[in-house]
């Protein structure tokens, strides 16, 4: 693009945000995961990767999923949102990451190597999850928000964070990013 366009072109400019993370107004949301497609049995799968470190309890309601995977302080929690409406958590003891974000990503990244899925998508909004996991062929992967506290330990403890970790306020307020992408 460089050589194409002269040196006062809008695209040679970047926009830049300096913000303290610690600041009340700025919230890190999570950034949860829906395949798409789904071909293998993703319980089992799950417990086959995870062994006798994970424990799925089935619940009755999104709003239990929630609460729950959003309560737990001890052991990382996943929830699941089954094709037809079903709902899961997922308890990992043991992990390898030090947060649900990547540990789970690890699972999900040979889940759908291994076939076990179509394709595998990023969604902002507990609604927009429970609605797209909810279909019948997808699954929906509830992840609890990352504390601002943990930012600096989970790279110091596992280096570099998993993709779409987390989400710097929610998807109505990303407006700017798209806004952006179409300057050439």
């Amino acid at each position: 693009m460089k050589p194409n366009v002269g040196p006062d072109h809008p695209s040679r400019y970047a926009l830049v945000e300096v913000e303290n993370i610690h600041d009340d107004a700025l919230e890190f949301e999570p950034i949860h995961r829906v395949l798409f497609g789904v071909k293998k049995d993703f319980a089992a799968e799950l417990q086959k990767h995870f062994g006798a470190n994970s424990k799925l309890t089935p619940v009755a309601t999104a709003t239990e999923m929630i609460h729950s995977v959003d309560a737990h302080d001890s052991t990382q929690c996943i929830g699941i949102v089954g094709g037809g409406q079903s709902h899961a958590v997922v308890e990992i003891s043991n992990p390898k990451f030090n947060n649900p974000a990547g540990t789970i990503q690890e699972f999900l990244d040979q889940f759908l190597k291994a076939g076990g899925a179509e394709k595998m998508d990023y969604v902002h909004g507990d609604d927009v999850l429970l609605r797209i996991g909810g279909k019948p062929g997808h699954i929906g992967i509830y992840l609890p928000a990352m504390e601002k506290s943990d930012l600096f330990k989970a790279v110091i403890l596992d280096g570099a964070l998993p993709r779409k970790t987390f989400s710097m306020g929610d998807a109505r307020s990303k407006r700017f990013y798209m806004e952006a992408r179409k300057i050439n």
